[in-house]
């Protein structure tokens, strides 16, 4: 997908996206067991802002081909240079049963919290516009092969558009922050979904194209 935006915008992409983080942080005490949990968005934010690049550094060794090649991208990255950041968590979020908010607004253990937090930590260090997407569809398949919809699945921290209203409302907070809605934009739901998923949760080909038509017309909006 981030070749797929570089090829259609003529833009220089970097991209941190490895599979498995989430926005929130998982473990509580602040030590992150998951290689994942260290590309957690609420981690990559405050390394950013550190510039402190130890911790993902030190997985080099250990750390599987997708995340080698994100330590070698996030070390090269000028934040102050950054036209855009594109925010894209809440699937494995939603799956992980991770609140979508909490009563405390900068809350890093939900997702909203960690969002408006990582949010903050950005803005400080980059003016680049922040396009922040909502969760994407799922559906969800369990051990007996039944098939739920996302829209009415909960696993204890809200079904998938609490995630996308969470997310809504950080975004309606900041200046220079933009929401989209792919969600609603994509127009993927339990009747077609199998046409654009290919685990009722990842993208296809087709799916990552209807993805990058949504953020292409923010973006080509954007520079009006």
């Amino acid at each position: 997908l981030p070749d797929m935006l570089a090829g259609a915008g003529g833009y220089t992409v970097f991209n941190v996206a490895v599979g498995g983080s989430a926005a929130a942080r998982i473990n509580t005490v602040g030590n992150p067991e998951r290689g994942e949990d260290l590309f957690g968005f609420h981690h990559l934010t405050k390394i950013a802002i550190t510039q402190d690049y130890q911790s993902v550094v030190a997985l080099e060794t250990e750390a599987n081909g997708e995340m080698i090649g994100r330590i070698a991208c996030i070390t090269d990255i000028d934040w102050s240079k950054m036209d855009y950041i594109v925010i894209s968590y809440g699937l494995n979020d939603y799956t992980l049963g991770i609140p979508a908010s909490g009563e405390d607004a900068l809350d890093e253990t939900t997702y909203s919290g960690a969002l408006r937090a990582g949010i903050q930590r950005l803005q400080e260090i980059s003016d680049a516009t922040i396009i922040l997407s909502s969760i994407t569809y799922t559906a969800h398949s369990d051990e007996a092969g039944i098939v739920y919809d996302g829209y009415e699945k909960d696993f204890g921290g809200g079904t998938i558009d609490a995630y996308r209203d969470a997310a809504a409302q950080v975004a309606s907070e900041f200046e220079n922050v933009i929401f989209m809605d792919a969600l609603a934009e994509m127009e993927i739901d339990f009747t077609n979904y199998e046409t654009y998923l290919l685990d009722s949760m990842h993208f296809n080909r087709a799916g990552r194209e209807k993805y990058l038509e949504c953020l292409m017309t923010v973006l080509e909006k954007e520079q009006e």
